[in-house]
């Protein structure tokens, strides 16, 4: 058993907490005093006291939002004890592992990301199978961080989920096209039908099943969602340009009613969507 920091108490700090129950001996960081009230309602020893939180840790996990994991880390660096493993949750490594990697000794850090959440957020929502059969990317650099990376998956093993490794630059392109991009669509489809709303005051009344699921996504998180953004705004600026070219192309056939070639399209996307088994 070990000793395992969560900073951050949010959807996904929470859910660590409630996989990790039983298998380590636990203890959250969070400044809200809402959160640490929720915290002590559900049993979770918790502290807004950074150095107290992570004293005696083998494991630091910084799940705060990813616009303020440099900050953390800065706080971090001076209070990290050597033998301590940090990694983090955010869902843009290249910034964050440059953030990282300087602050604290060689194969200290290594960066991660779980490939689980939901549009919900904090700790009320937390979900202890949340990373069940999830896959958790690490972003090792050197091999001294990939060192540090077996052990984080050893730790964390409880989480069920299956482990990846990924540089950096490749993990933020595909997350850009998988994660990042869906975020935008969702939130362009439903801001398209709420323009259209202004002719077509009924609009809301044929919203079924088709836009309920499409557009999920536009009630994440806003803070976080312009963070990432912003954070993985190369690679997202890539994706979107792909977005605009295949757009075209659906313009294009439908000026010149080309059912064929619609069909064509729509047949290969959905045989290889369906090989995905997601």
């Amino acid at each position: 058993m070990a000793r395992i920091c969560l900073v951050g108490l949010g959807l996904i700090g929470g859910s660590l907490h409630m996989a990790l129950s039983g298998h380590h001996d636990l203890i959250g960081v969070d400044p809200d005093p809402a959160v640490l009230a929720l915290a002590k309602e559900r049993g979770i020893e918790a502290t807004k006291d950074l150095a107290a939180g992570v004293e005696g840790a083998d494991l630091v996990i910084v799940a705060v939002p990813l616009g303020k994991i440099p900050q953390v880390f800065k706080q971090l660096a001076p209070l990290v004890k050597p033998g301590t493993l940090v990694t983090d949750v955010g869902s843009v490594k290249g910034t964050v592992v440059r953030a990282g990697a300087p602050l604290f000794l060689e194969g200290a850090f290594v960066g991660g990301h779980p490939m689980a959440g939901t549009e919900q957020r904090g700790l009320s929502n937390a979900a202890e199978d949340l990373f069940e059969g999830c896959t958790y990317v690490l972003t090792p650099t050197n091999d001294a961080e990939r060192k540090a990376g077996e052990r984080v998956k050893e730790l964390l093993a409880p989480l069920k989920a299956r482990f990846v490794e990924m540089e950096p630059a490749a993990h933020d392109l595909a997350v850009a096209y998988t994660s990042h991009m869906p975020f935008l669509m969702a939130t362009s489809v439903a801001r398209i039908a709420q323009g259209a709303t202004k002719d077509v005051p009924d609009l809301p009344l044929v919203a079924a099943a088709g836009f309920r699921d499409t557009t999920r996504l536009a009630m994440s998180n806003p803070t976080l969602g312009a963070d990432i953004c912003m954070a993985n705004r190369e690679a997202l600026l890539h994706a979107i340009a792909a977005m605009r070219y295949q757009l075209s192309q659906f313009e294009i056939m439908l000026q010149n009613e080309i059912t064929v070639g619609l069909e064509g399209l729509f047949s290969g996307v959905g045989k290889w969507r369906e090989e995905l088994k997601l």
